[in-house]
Parts: structure tokens; C-alpha cells; sequence
């Protein structure tokens, strides 16, 4: 029996979070020393976006009798659980987020959060305004107004959302769909539009001209993005230019096929268009059997978020004003009333005539580009099928930056990691699975309508047909 409607989830906990931040920024950043620290991004009242950039406090109290753990099955932890930082300790046990006894959920333990559940009632029955002017809004200006935030409550009932049109590039023919900015799926599409001029398909895949020639089309994107990719509400993001095929022309031109490019700097449009103008993540994919796909994906960002639970609510509060730059001159400064630079971004595929090729997404930070880029290599140059697509061994550039070392995973070739250290890469191998990001895909048969689902074996996931 063919499956009419197929869905992979990824059984990762994480909780929604609103997008844009307040009007208000802090003046600084502190340690927990007291000194300023504009080199930092600290995961605190200051990174919280909608709802808010405010001043940061660290705290160091002891929990004596939170245990420091949540519930997890064996993909999650060694110990089957997952550790959390002392300040998700601290904000989870004041705002009463254990336990009726006062201890953190064991492992096969059953906890109700009736709290959330009576968050998502209200919102159900007065849609946003009931969350943002409501009881859940009171609680947020609040806990962070107890941190010295700076958080109104005039900052959430002015919150807006947008829906913005995704963007798009052609791959070996095919269609790819992605985020627009400010989410980073102009770096996917920057480092493909690269990738088109290169013969991956004859190369390879364990040698070191395959993984240089991916390592190096990446930190390209990367360079670009991590300089253009701001509010397009509050800068000019010129997108159209860099997917331009000169502009692409232009930056591959820069990859020399026998070493790293020692220094990359973002490319400038205007010049390089020429004539024609360049593990607190969840993912989900549902396709029906008519071709109708949803590509989800939804985070709180790094640590669970900021940590901080808004009296009595049950849910922590996301910490993605973390992705702006400190730099004033930089176009994702930050700022009041601003969206920062942001990570999470869903993908599909589709064919010439535009039905459904694949709905796919990889959790994981600044590993989503490096991810979906393997994805899309994998299906389309290597012909592989969903579930091999996300086998295969990744790299990683861990900090999102052209600069940052490149993280190798376990299966590609120690001789080809070592050349690749010759050639001038900062190599790290690496067995951490989390590093390299956690996918899941579904690619429908554009013939028979038949859909082939794939979970990450990196990560607890399924792929269910029925």
C-alpha cells in the first residue's frame, strides 16, 4: 500500500518564541565579573528578542534541590537526560518548573505542564492579543523587569508578524526553496549557486578535492551572508544581486583548487554583478499524497533559550537577539525594533513544472546551511534517496563565519582530513554528532507520487507513512 501522507518529526524539545525586539537596547553588555564585554553574546535578558533587549544579569546561586536534568531518551545524553546550565537551573526552579516534590523529571517520569497548557488555552480562545496583553505578557514584563530588563508592555502588544515571500535559486535543474532574510537561507543558496560551476557528481566523495571544494563554497556563503543577512525592514538586503549567476561566477572564481583561501572578506554587489545588475531545535516535514508539503521548524535558540520561565507560564523565553553584531556599522547591528540575523530555516525542493521534489530541514544553528548544502548535493548530484542523503558525513562550520575551523565528521577518510590540514584548514575531527546538525526529508516521486521519508540517525526522529 502506497502512503498517502508521510511526516518525519524530530522528537527534540523546544518552545516557540516571538521574532521581533523591543524598542529599547541595553547600552552594554556585563560579565559575571562586572566588566564589559561587547565581545560576548551572553545568553541572558539581553539576548531575549520579542520580548525584549534588556540589561544582563548572570547569576550563580546553587539549586540544591534541582537536579539539573530533564527528561531524554537514549539519543539525547549518555545518561539518557540533558544537562542544563545553572542559570536554566536557577529560572526553572523559581518559576516552580519542576515537580510537585521539587525535583526535575526523571527520565520515564510523567510531568504535566499544566501552566503551558493553560498558556496555549488562552491563545486558542483570544488568539495573540490574549498572550501579549494578557496574563503571559504581565509575566514577562515582570521576570525581566526583576533582571533589570527593559521590557514594556507596550513593547509586546506593538508586536507584529510578517509573512514573507521564501527565496529561490536553480540547482542541477531543480528548484530550491528557502527562508528569506533575516533568516540565513541566502547562505544555502549563495554556496549552491557556487557548487553549480563544479563537477561534484565525478569527484569522489572522499577525496580531498570534494570536501575542499564544499568546505570552501560554504565559507564564501557564509562570508556573504554573515555581513548582508539583516531586518530587511531596516537595511537593504540586496538579494536579487547575490544570487546573481555572475556574481556567483565571481566568488567561484576566488577557490584555489590547491589550497584554503587564507582570508575571506563578503563580496561587494555592485562591483561583481556586472552586466546583469551577488541541540534546542524541532523540526518537522508532512507531505499528503497529493504533493501538498509543510516544512517546520521551530526554536527557542542556544540553551533552551534564555532560561528564564515567566511566573506560573511554563515556557522559557528564547534568547535570539543573541545574533546581532555589536559592530554599529554592521547592517544586523542591533538595535531597537530590529530583527537579528536568525538561524532556523526550513527548505523544499521543486521539479521544472513546480510540484514537490522534497520538503527537508536540518536543526542545528549555523550548521542549517552546511546541512541543507549536503542535502541537496547528496540527492541531487550523488543521487542519493532521503535516508542516505542524511547518513553521510557532514562538515561543520561551527561559529557560521568564513573564519571558523572546520569541523569534520566521523566517515570522511582520515588521509583526506589530513590533506585537507595541509591544504590550509583549520581541521577538527570530531564524533559529537550534535556538531553536524540533526535532518529529516521526505522526496515524492514525481511519476507515481510515491513519497520516501528519511530520519537523522544523529537524533531521535521517525519517518511515519500511512
Amino acid at each position: 500500500m502506497t502512503p498517502r501522507f508521510i511526516i518525519v518529526v524530530a522528537l527534540l524539545f523546544a518552545l516557540s518564541a516571538a521574532a521581533s525586539p523591543s524598542p529599547r537596547a541595553p547600552p552594554m553588555h556585563f560579565g559575571h565579573d562586572g566588566h564589559r564585554r561587547d565581545h560576548d553574546t551572553i545568553a541572558g535578558t539581553a539576548a531575549t528578542g520579542k520580548p525584549g533587549h534588556c540589561d544582563v544579569r548572570w547569576f550563580n546561586q546553587r539549586i540544591d534541590h534541582f537536579s539539573g536534568f530533564v527528561p531524554g531518551s537514549g539519543a539525547l545524553g549518555a545518561n539518557a537526560s540533558a544537562p542544563t546550565h545553572f542559570r536554566q537551573r536557577y529560572f526553572w526552579c523559581d518559576a516552580h518548573w519542576s515537580t510537585e516534590d521539587g525535583h526535575a523529571p526523571r527520565p520515564g517520569e510523567i510531568w504535566r505542564n499544566a501552566n503551558l497548557a493553560a498558556v496555549l488555552r488562552t491563545i486558542a480562545e483570544g488568539g495573540p492579543e490574549a498572550f501579549y496583553g494578557g496574563d503571559a505578557g504581565s509575566a514577562i514584563v515582570d521576570v525581566l523587569g526583576g533582571l533589570g530588563g527593559l521590557m514594556t508592555a507596550d513593547d509586546l502588544t506593538s508586536h507584529t508578524t510578517t509573512f514573507d515571500p521564501p527565496i529561490s535559486t536553480t540547482y542541477r535543474g531543480m528548484k530550491i526553496y528557502e527562508c528569506s532574510p533575516n533568516g540565513q537561507g541566502l547562505t544555502v543558496l549563495i554556496a549552491l549557486n557556487i557548487l553549480e560551476g563544479f563537477d561534484l557528481a565525478s569527484m569522489d566523495r572522499g577525496s580531498p578535492e570534494y570536501w575542499h571544494t564544499l568546505i570552501e563554497a560554504i565559507r564564501l556563503a557564509f562570508a556573504d551572508s554573515r555581513w548582508y543577512v539583516a531586518d530587511p525592514s531596516r537595511v537593504e538586503v540586496p538579494v536579487e544581486q547575490l544570487l546573481l549567476s555572475q556574481y556567483a561566477a565571481s566568488r567561484r572564481a576566488l577557490i584555489d583548487p590547491q589550497q584554503a583561501l587564507p582570508d575571506l572578506a563578503h563580496g561587494e554587489v555592485g562591483d561583481a554583478a556586472g552586466d546583469g545588475a551577488g541541540t534546542d531545535t524541532v523540526y518537522l516535514t508532512a507531505v499528503d499524497g497529493d504533493g501538498n508539503a509543510c516544512s517546520f521548524i521551530n526554536s527557542n535558540y542556544a540553551g533552551f533559550g534564555t532560561g528564564i520561565v515567566p511566573q506560573g507560564m511554563g515556557f522559557s523565553l528564547q534568547n535570539r537577539g543573541a545574533n546581532f553584531s555589536l559592530d554599529p556599522a554592521h547592517p544586523n547591528a542591533l538595535a531597537g525594533g530590529k530583527r537579528p540575523y536568525h538561524t532556523i530555516i526550513p527548505a523544499m525542493s521543486t521539479y521544472e513544472d513546480g510540484t514537490l521534489h522534497a520538503s527537508f530541514g536540518v536543526k542545528g544553528g549555523f550548521m542549517q546551511p552546511p546541512g541543507h548544502v549536503h542535502m541537496v548535493v547528496n540527492m541531487l548530484d550523488h543521487g542519493l534517496g532521503p535516508q542516505a542523503a542524511l547518513d553521510a558525513p557532514r562538515l561543520s562550520l561551527r561559529a557560521g563565519t568564513a573564519a571558523s575551523p572546520v569541523s569534520l565528521e566521523t566517515g570522511i577518510p582520515v588521509e583526506t582530513m589530513s590533506a585537507l590540514a595541509v591544504m590550509g584548514h583549520h581541521v577538527v575531527p570530531s564524533t559529537d554528532r550534535f556538531t553536524f546538525g540533526t535532518g529529516h526529508a521526505i522526496v515524492r516521486n514525481p511519476e507515481s507520487g510515491v513519497l520516501s521519508g528519511g530520519a537523522d540517525p544523529r537524533v531521535d526522529g521517525a519517518a511515519i507513512g500511512y
